[in-house]
């Protein structure tokens, strides 16, 4: 007989050991590009203006959401060497955050500076984690290209 009396432990057991003897793969901004890659990422900033343009979303949003998610891809792809995508992410978020606060919204005061660093230390970590992962799944999507086209 099996050694765990329970057959659902034993398939728990067994699938989580299988399952961490896997290699793990992060996909983040790489630091060369390629054909597929730059066919993915043109794909991906097309449908996300496009996407934008459909809610009727005004200049100043599309230029700002643009920047937003290029300054976080270059973040993956910079800081760490690159190794530590959602950490990355996540810095970069808070600080892009905190300066559109401070310039856009707040003024340059003291009161605007305490603030800004407030909101971007709440809002900045996840609004860069999300856009990192999207950013991820984007070179994801240019891997499988590159692994199903040979591109």
């Amino acid at each position: 007989m099996n050694e765990f009396e329970e057959p659902i432990l034993a398939e728990i057991v067994l699938d989580s050991s299988s399952r961490a003897s896997q290699e793990v793969t992060v996909f983040s901004a790489p630091r060369k590009f390629d054909l597929a890659t730059l066919l993915a990422v043109t794909t991906a900033y097309a449908l996300m203006f496009a996407g934008m343009r459909a809610f009727d979303a005004n200049d100043a949003a599309m230029l700002w959401t643009g920047a937003f998610v290029s300054i976080i891809a270059a973040g993956q792809a910079i800081l760490f060497g690159g190794n530590a995508p959602r950490a990355s992410s996540m810095i970069v978020g808070s600080v892009l955050v905190a300066f559109t606060m401070l310039v856009a919204v707040t003024g340059l005061n003291v009161l605007g500076l305490f603030t800004s660093v407030l909101v971007g230390g709440l809002l900045g970590p996840p609004s860069g984690y999300l856009s990192g992962t999207l950013v991820g799944g984007v070179f994801l999507i240019a891997h499988h290209l590159r692994i199903r086209f040979g591109i």
